[in-house]
């Protein structure tokens, strides 16, 4: 009887100290249930957020974990721009463009739509930049059961030479690849 007391009282504690641990308080200005895998339906795409202290960043987090709506950011030569400044936001169901636009206010960073994804772009990116992120890569062929650590490794392969300000880094990149690999 002892040892099930026992028991009992470490599988009732192993449940309600994390719970404990979890904090109640909201984790920026994002509550915790907005970043639960499933929300309810918002097939209007609103946003609301409401916040004295919050960063450009919370407001696109916020925004995408409402709305589920693609969304892609290109960032600067200041890639922590969008997570320093710190405002104000009182939005109340207004649309996920309104939101974006919002968001970036005086950051430098433009939305763009690509078919149905929306990007924030920063005002530096340079013609070179945005010509590799509407690039498609032909001929990417993952293999199947491939890990996401795999295709990730593939993935940097394939836009690393890409990238490359030269076709002879590039060509000279591949051979070095393909010299090693060959017996």
């Amino acid at each position: 009887m002892r040892r099930a007391n026992r028991i009992l009282f470490l599988v009732v504690m192993s449940v309600v100290v994390p719970l404990r641990g979890q904090p109640n308080a909201r984790i920026g200005c994002v509550p915790n249930m907005e970043y639960l895998p499933t929300l309810v339906a918002n097939p209007e795409q609103v946003v609301s957020f409401h916040c004295n202290d919050a960063t450009p960043l919370d407001l696109i987090h916020a925004a995408a974990y409402q709305t589920r709506v693609p969304m892609g950011v290109m960032l600067g030569r200041d890639p922590s721009r969008l997570a320093r400044a710190r405002r104000s936001y009182n939005l109340d169901r207004v649309s996920v463009r309104e939101a974006l636009r919002e968001a970036i206010q005086g950051t430098g960073y433009v939305v763009e739509e690509d078919g149905e994804v929306l990007v924030l772009m920063a005002g530096d990116v340079t013609e070179r930049q945005k010509g590799l992120l509407h690039h498609v890569l032909t001929g990417f062929k993952p293999g199947l059961g491939e890990t996401m650590a795999g295709l990730s490794f593939l993935l940097t392969a394939w836009v690393r030479a890409l990238s490359a300000s030269h076709q002879g880094l590039q060509q000279a990149f591949w051979n070095q690849r393909t010299r090693k690999a060959l017996p």
